[in-house]
């Protein structure tokens, strides 16, 4: 195994051969010149590996072919030739004689620096390790190429849920004209595909707190579009159509204004304007279909809307929904008027008929905290511990609250809670029974309506 590896390197013109300077190349017959490809032209310096000279680095195949292709060690590419004997064209003379494989490292007549040539080996295990190279390198390239294909076919494929770029968002369809614009356009809404319909109208919003999915879904739930009806309008130069349609039991036939954009016609806004300056107030929650409303303007689709405080004390009356039958409808707030529901009533009085009865419980002339209280007269000495207060049955009967003007959350009554005063004392200095008096007490009582437990506060 000494000195015969192939070092890479070519011999230059100048440069002595294997067997020495001015010494012939190979004569004899056990070095006939080879006639397989792979090894060049007669007289051209050679790579041990049987590749071109001047491809330094490329591997190269050991027997003469290009790299990666399986040769057949006796000159045919490919195709297993046997031996023809000695000097036979396609054989290769090894330095072992006719008939041998080349030496150690696939050199051909061409032996490395130095060193005897390599022992004789056996013909048939040699065969069978080629013959095992090229299986594997036949499995190899199958198996490369069905990579390769797969690879290649999964732009057709669908797109995989793992990978970060698909599924896509469906877009909108695309409108080849106006009057199908609109028909997509009311299907959406009727299916609750808020992103659909906005994709629909020309021009685009960014604030989509009430166009959404869950919104529809409730407008739809009291209201939902049906009977969509859109005569076909094919004009390239359409600016508006029509279009009929339910709305819950409300019919409605309304002009829709489109715009072709490119290629595609749509509704030239998806969305109606709503101005909630003269029903919302800051300080009183205010909810649409269910979502918070954090500003005075916003913008819906045409639908059924509720609007309420999520407090069951105050609410937006008993005209609570408004029906925004089309995209030119103009809601009017008029019915959504906030004021005390049946339970805040309930609760106002509660609180207040507690108090008043702590009230009755304190033996004084004006009790701490209380709406109602009496004097004594110059000529009158009453003893406090035989003082008796007593609410009427019917106190609170008329009594009606109503919300504060700057503050709508705080609900107010000014008026007189009758009480009944009883004692016992002096007068003139002779003993003297005081009562039964009817006195009415007349104060102001108020409460916040949003905190719990509701609380009301009495000043005179």
């Amino acid at each position: 195994m000494s000195g015969n590896q192939p070092t890479g390197g070519q011999p230059g013109p100048n440069d002595p051969g294997p067997y020495g300077s001015g010494q012939p190349s190979a004569p004899g017959p056990g070095f006939g010149q080879p006639n397989g490809p792979g090894y060049g032209y007669p007289g051209q310096p050679q790579n041990p590996y049987g590749a071109a000279p001047g491809a330094p680095g490329q591997p190269q195949n050991p027997y003469g072919g290009a790299p990666g292709q399986p040769q057949n060690p006796y000159g045919g590419p490919g195709g297993p030739q046997q031996p023809t004997g000695s000097g036979g064209p396609g054989q290769y003379q090894g330095p072992g004689g006719p008939g041998q494989p080349p030496g150690p490292g696939g050199q051909g007549p061409y032996q490395g620096p130095g060193g005897p040539p390599a022992p004789p080996r056996n013909n048939s295990k040699v065969l069978l390790i080629i013959g095992a190279a090229v299986l594997a390198l036949i499995i190899l390239g199958v198996g490369a190429g069905v990579l390769i294909n797969n690879r290649a076919g999964s732009a057709t494929d669908p797109a995989d849920p793992q990978d970060p770029a698909g599924p896509q968002a469906s877009s909108a369809p695309v409108a080849t004209n106006a009057s199908a614009a609109v028909r997509a356009y009311l299907e959406a809404l009727a299916a609750g595909q808020a992103e659909t319909a906005l994709a629909l109208g020309d021009e685009q919003v960014a604030d989509k707190t009430f166009l959404t999915d869950a919104v529809l879904a409730d407008s739809n739930s009291r209201a939902p579009i049906t009977d969509i009806n859109v005569p076909d309008v094919t004009d390239e130069y359409a600016y508006s159509v029509d279009a009929t349609y339910k709305m819950g039991d409300e019919a409605v036939s309304d002009k829709f204004s489109v715009k072709k954009t490119g290629d595609s016609w749509k509704v030239r806004q998806s969305y109606v304007d709503m101005n909630l300056t003269s029903s919302r107030n800051a300080t009183v929650p205010m909810t649409i279909n269910k979502v918070a409303v954090k500003t005075d303007k916003i913008r819906i689709f045409p639908g059924s809307y509720t609007f309420t405080t999520g407090n069951k004390n105050l609410d937006y009356g008993t005209s609570n929904t408004l029906l925004v039958k089309s995209l030119t409808d103009y809601p009017s707030m008029s019915t959504i008027e906030l004021g005390l529901t049946d339970a805040g009533l309930k609760a106002f009085v509660a609180s207040a008929k507690t108090q008043v009865e702590a009230c009755v419980k304190q033996k004084k002339l004006a009790p701490t905290g209380c709406p109602f209280s009496v004097r004594e007269a110059s000529y009158q000495d009453i003893d406090e511990s035989t003082i008796s207060w007593k609410l009427d049955d019917d106190a609170f009967d008329n009594v009606k609250p109503r919300l504060d003007y700057q503050n709508p959350a705080v609900v107010t009554y000014s008026g007189s809670i009758p009480v009944t005063f009883s004692a016992q004392g002096e007068q003139f200095d002779r003993r003297a029974t005081f009562g039964p008096t009817k006195v009415f007490g007349y104060s102001k009582m108020s409460a916040n309506m949003i905190k719990e437990p509701v609380k009301v506060v009495f000043t005179r």
